[in-house]
C-alpha cells in the first residue's frame, strides 16, 4: 500500500494510471474527503480489486443498457446495445417468444414463449438462457419492483403464474384472471392483467395474498391488451388495439378515473419521471403529457408497431415494428427516428425491455462500473450507511452521486 502515502494528487495520478480499482478517486478528490479518509477508501478499492476473482468481477456486457427484442417467428431474441443501436448478440429461445421483462437490477430477462408454456431467463452478462421454467402458454409477463417475483399471464389456460426469481420455480398459480390473460403490470402491490376478451376487463391479483381482489371493466371488447404502470405505482394505463382512448386506472381504488385522447394503441410505456406516457398505434409512438392528455411529441411514420420501451434517461424511445422486422429508435424530443436497427421476424417485445440504468449499490458479483462491482464496498463497510460514515460523506445519497458521477462519465 505504499502509493497511499503519497500527497492527495500524487496518490490519484498513479493509482488511476495503473488500476482501475482506484478509478473512484477523481470523485472522492472533488468531494473533498480529508486525506485519511480518502486513504482509507482508496486503500478499501484497492483490497476489493485485488480479490479480483470472478465472484466479484464480471463482463463488461453488464454495463451496457441493452434492449431484448422478442421475435416472435425467428424464435428468438435480439440485443440491441442502444450506445450504438446495432444488434450485439441473437439468442436461441422457445417457440413463439412474446411477453419480455427485464429485472429491476437489468441482470436477467424473462420472455415467455407461449408456443412451448415456458418463462426462459437470460443472463445478460453473458446473454446466454441459463433456465427454463414450466409455466403455460405465456403472453405478457412483468416483474415485482424488487426484484423477487415474475408474473405471467397464460393466455390459454386462463391463469397467472408467479415465479421466484431466487429458485426460478413456479410457486403459485392463481385461477381466475379473465378469460384470455394478456398484458399484465405489476403497481402499488398488485398485478394488474388485462382480458383479452368481451367484455373487456382488467383483474387485480393482490401480491401478498395471490387473490384475486377485484376486477375492473374497461370497454365492449378488446385487442391486444396492454397495461403500462406510472413509476411511482399510482398509475396504470390500458391500450387496446381496437379501442377508442387510453383508460387510466387508480390503484389506490381499482377504478377507471379518466382517458387518454388517442384511438387504438397496441402497447405504452411511462418515461422515467412519469410525465409522458408514450403510446404505440396508428403507425406513430406518441408522447403524451399526463398532466394536460396533450399531445407534446409525435414520431414519424412508423408502421406496424406492438412493444415500445424506453431508455432510463428518456431521451429515445424504442419501437418493435412487425411489417418491417426491425426496432425503430426515436428521438423523444423531436419524435425523428435516428436509427432502424434489423431484428428477427415478427418482433413483438411486449413489455419492458430495455435495461435500466446501472446503480451505485448493484449485486454481488455483478460488475456495474467499468468491470467492478460496486457493491463490494457496501459489503466491507457493512452497509451504506457505514460506508458513507464512515468515508465522510453525509448522507448514503452523497456518498451514490460521487460514485455514479463516475461510474457514468
Amino acid at each position: 500500500m505504499t502509493k497511499l502515502k503519497l500527497t492527495l494528487p500524487a496518490a490519484v495520478a498513479t493509482l488511476s494510471s495503473t488500476d482501475p480499482a482506484s478509478s473512484f478517486a477523481a470523485d472522492a478528490r472533488m468531494t473533498h474527503i480529508c486525506t485519511r479518509k480518502l486513504r482509507l477508501f482508496l486503500r478499501v478499492l484497492l483490497l476489493v480489486w485485488a480479490a479480483g476473482s470472478a465472484s466479484v468481477l464480471g463482463s463488461s456486457k453488464t454495463l451496457a443498457q441493452n434492449a431484448y427484442i422478442t421475435n416472435n417467428d425467428s424464435n428468438s431474441v435480439s440485443v440491441i446495445n442502444t450506445a450504438t443501436n446495432t444488434v450485439i448478440a441473437t439468442i436461441a429461445i422457445g417457440y413463439g417468444p412474446l411477453g419480455v421483462s427485464v429485472s429491476p437490477d437489468g441482470g436477467r430477462v424473462y420472455i415467455g414463449s407461449a408456443g412451448i408454456n415456458t418463462v426462459g431467463v437470460i443472463e445478460t452478462a453473458t446473454n446466454t438462457v441459463i433456465a427454463t421454467i414450466p409455466s403455460g402458454p405465456t403472453a405478457g409477463i412483468a416483474t415485482s419492483q424488487d426484484g423477487r417475483r415474475v408474473y405471467a399471464a397464460n393466455f390459454y389456460d386462463q391463469t397467472l403464474s408467479v415465479i421466484d426469481t431466487k429458485t426460478n420455480t413456479v410457486i403459485a398459480t392463481v385461477p381466475g384472471v379473465g378469460v384470455s390473460p394478456f398484458g399484465l403490470a405489476v403497481a402499488n402491490g398488485k398485478v394488474y392483467v388485462a382480458n383479452w376478451t368481451s367484455p373487456f376487463t382488467v383483474t387485480v391479483v393482490d401480491t401478498a395474498t395471490n387473490k384475486v381482489i377485484a376486477t375492473i371493466p374497461i370497454a365492449s371488447d378488446s385487442n391486444a391488451p396492454g397495461l403500462a404502470a406510472s413509476p411511482d405505482g399510482r398509475r396504470v394505463y390500458v391500450t387496446n388495439e381496437i379501442g377508442t382512448d387510453v383508460p387510466i386506472i387508480d390503484t389506490a381504488t381499482d377504478t377507471v378515473i379518466g382517458a387518454l385522447p388517442l384511438g387504438s394503441s397496441e402497447s405504452a410505456m411511462v418515461s422515467p419521471d412519469g410525465t409522458i406516457v408514450y403510446i404505440a398505434g396508428g403507425n406513430h409512438v406518441n408522447g403524451i403529457d399526463v398532466a394536460t392528455d396533450q399531445i407534446v411529441v409525435s414520431s414519424d411514420y412508423v408502421g406496424g408497431l406492438f412493444g415500445i420501451s424506453v431508455t432510463p434517461d428518456g431521451s429515445r424511445v424504442y419501437a418493435a415494428a412487425y411489417a418491417a422486422n426491425a426496432v425503430f429508435a426515436i428521438d423523444t424530443t423531436r419524435g425523428k427516428i435516428i436509427a432502424t436497427i434489423p431484428v428477427g421476424s415478427n418482433p413483438l417485445a411486449f413489455g419492458n425491455f430495455i435495461q435500466p440504468r446501472p446503480t451505485f449499490a448493484g449485486i454481488p458479483g455483478t460488475a456495474n462500473c467499468y468491470g467492478q462491482s460496486v457493491s463490494a464496498l457496501a459489503k466491507q463497510y457493512g452497509g451504506l450507511n457505514n460506508a458513507a460514515a464512515a468515508l465522510g460523506y453525509p448522507s448514503v445519497s452523497a456518498l451514490q452521486n460521487a460514485i455514479e458521477a463516475y461510474c457514468e462519465a
